[in-house]
């Protein structure tokens, strides 16, 4: 049987409520207790752990995992790889398209005097050639999460378009750590950098055993 260090790092359950039936709960409760540590992105994920009644390990709070590695890594993985330069300099990372953010897109595109590009779920191509989008980008549009991040891994502006489908406890919750408050205004990425420097790593030191 296995016999090294049981461990889950930046676990989300994606809501902020309970979605779990108490025999969903017994079903898990077993492999829980089974773990040596457990980690969360959200503190809402703290929350919903003490209500399902799993506490044993008693979970922690961590930075999501692609904010461990610095912009200069994913530079490197571009910069590895065969990309193509995208055709165009805002980047519109989309996963529920409406009418609505397609006015927004327009109008933002029309505004800023900028070439939108689109990535959607159903659109082919690498992750590399994902990462080069936000690397090229001058502005980012987004309703995703990992969208959000990347815009701040690259210290790109961007408008984060809330996408209340997948939840928001995560959008808040890294929006309240980095003190994001306004998308539309001058961000401060060196106070940004510095936050995220000292939240990884504290999230690297949580998970040593």
């Amino acid at each position: 049987s296995y016999t090294g260090k049981k461990i889950i790092y930046g676990a989300s359950f994606g809501v902020d409520y309970e979605e779990y039936t108490q025999a969903d709960i017994d079903i898990i409760k077993p492999f829980y207790s089974n773990l040596d540590l457990v980690t969360v992105r959200e503190s809402s994920g703290l929350e919903l752990l003490q209500k399902y009644q799993l506490t044993n390990p008693q979970a922690g709070v961590v930075l999501d995992p692609t904010l461990l590695l610095d912009k200069e890594d994913y530079i490197k993985v571009v910069e590895d790889s065969n990309t193509t330069p995208p055709p165009g300099n805002m980047f519109c990372y989309i996963l529920d398209m409406t009418e609505e953010k397609r006015e927004m897109i327009n109008q933002i595109s029309n505004d800023k005097g900028l070439t939108p590009f689109e990535w959607s779920l159903d659109t082919q191509g690498s992750v590399e050639q994902w990462l080069r989008s936000f690397m090229d980008a001058e502005y980012i549009i987004t309703d995703s999460y990992h969208g959000m991040l990347f815009s701040i891994i690259f210290n790109k502006p961007f408008k984060l378009l809330r996408n209340k489908n997948r939840g928001t406890a995560r959008f808040d919750e890294i929006q309240d750590k980095l003190e994001i408050s306004e998308y539309e205004g001058y961000i401060d990425w060196n106070k940004i950098n510095t936050q995220l420097k000292h939240l990884k790593d504290s999230s690297l030191k949580s998970i040593v055993l």
